[in-house]
C-alpha cells in the first residue's frame, strides 16, 4: 500500500461509521424508489471518493441491496439503484432452472 493511500485510509477510519450511517439513512429515505451512488453523492453533497466505498461496504454487509433497477448517470451510463435490503427483490435459485 502506498504511503498516500495508507494516510487516506487512516484519515477516513474515524469518519467511516458516521458516513455509512448517512448513506444508509439517505437510501432508506428513498423507499422502494432507491437511489444510485451518484444520487447519494448529489443529495449529501459529497465526493464520489467518499460515497462509493460506503455504498460498497453497506452492500457487502447486506444492509443495502441491488433493487434490480438501473438509472442513467450524468455521463449516460447505467447505474445500479440501491434500496435497503428488506425492500430488495428476493433472488431466485438459479440452480432450479436446469
Amino acid at each position: 500500500m502506498s504511503d498516500t493511500r495508507r494516510e487516506a485510509w487512516q484519515a477516513i477510519q474515524g469518519a467511516a461509521p458516521r458516513l455509512r450511517q448517512m448513506v444508509y439513512d439517505h437510501i432508506a429515505s428513498t423507499g422502494d424508489h432507491g437511489c444510485t451512488s451518484q444520487e447519494v453523492e448529489t443529495a449529501l453533497d459529497m465526493a464520489h471518493e467518499t460515497i462509493s466505498p460506503r455504498v460498497h461496504e453497506l452492500s457487502k454487509c447486506g444492509a443495502i441491496a441491488d433493487s434490480g433497477k438501473r438509472r442513467m448517470t450524468r455521463s449516460g451510463r447505467r447505474a445500479t439503484v440501491y434500496v435497503i435490503a428488506r425492500l430488495a427483490p428476493s433472488k431466485t435459485n438459479q440452480g432450479d432452472l436446469f
